[in-house]
């Protein structure tokens, strides 16, 4: 398809334009008598028709490499196939031509996915809200003090009807929950379908669970976009021992008063936190009577 430069009509394969008459292959450039087209106009010609016969060239050579990966994949089908016993063929040497075959189709029809940045597989995920009131839990006005366990679930599949919403965007996609022990006490559990994703303010996030003995699955927990952990575990004073080992704190900038109180924390080792935004540490170990390992390396 080729665009007349004086009549500006379209043409098919034709050599010839069906409008004006005007020949493509001609060279009006240098030879000036075959019709009368002015100069600028001629030589504007003969660049369209260089580019037109470039861009063929380029299809050409792309076409002669897919037919060339074609043949490769039929070549390796083909010798699968001629490896084949002359006896009935096994379920196994079916299954290796089939896999051959979808391998083939695959590549063919799958288009190549778009990598997917750090930044925005958290953006996926379900944020918590932010906890920063030590006298309430998610804004309910329940005893921290009463709470001895605390569950990061990647399912809501245990949430009964007393379960309420603790996600930032009120959305349904973190839910809290409690249950009570035999002895009055209470375990609190946070589900969504899938990982949780700290709030940037996780400030004061466990501070005053005074009772709280352990907290299980921190891995579904992720700090990537957390920003402030000051007080985070202030007074946590029962609890014993603290993997923080699934802990993101690149973002973090405050971690003032973060281990305040841990009266009962025996160990800790915090030696893969990345403290390089890190602005504030005061009283971040402040009262941790009992720490007699503290790994900062």
């Amino acid at each position: 398809m080729w665009k007349c430069m004086v009549c500006n009509t379209i043409n098919e394969n034709d050599i010839c334009c069906k409008n004006c008459g005007l020949d493509q292959s001609r060279n009006y450039t240098d030879s000036r008598t075959f019709y009368p087209l002015p100069l600028n106009a001629a030589l504007n010609f003969e660049k369209e028709k260089k580019r037109c016969a470039e861009k063929l060239r380029k299809n050409d050579r792309r076409l002669v490499r897919e037919i060339a990966a074609a043949v490769r994949k039929l070549e390796e089908i083909s010798d699968v196939i001629k490896n084949l016993d002359e006896e009935p063929a096994s379920m196994e040497k079916l299954e290796k031509i089939l896999h051959v075959i979808a391998n083939y189709r695959m590549e063919e029809t799958t288009p190549a996915k778009k990598p997917v940045s750090h930044k925005e597989k958290l953006a996926r995920e379900n944020q918590l809200m932010a906890d920063t009131n030590p006298e309430t839990i998610f804004g309910k006005m329940i005893d921290r003090k009463l709470v001895v366990s605390v569950a990061f679930l990647e399912s809501q599949q245990e949430a009964g009807r007393d379960a309420w919403d603790v996600s930032e965007k009120q959305d349904g996609s973190v839910l809290a929950w409690m249950k009570s022990t035999p002895d009055g006490k209470l375990k609190l559990y946070l589900g969504a379908e899938g990982n949780i994703l700290a709030n940037e303010d996780s400030s004061n996030l466990f501070r005053g669970y005074e009772n709280l003995e352990e907290i299980y699955g921190l891995e579904h927990f992720h700090t990537g976009t957390a920003g402030n952990m000051s007080g985070m575990f202030w007074s946590c004073e029962s609890l014993a021992s603290l993997d923080l080992s699934h802990f993101d704190t690149s973002q973090v900038t405050d971690m003032s008063s973060m281990f305040c109180s841990c009266e009962s924390l025996a160990s800790l080792d915090v030696s893969h936190f990345d403290t390089s935004q890190v602005t504030n540490m005061s009283g971040m170990f402040w009262s941790c009577e009992s720490l007699a390992s503290l790994d900062l390396s």
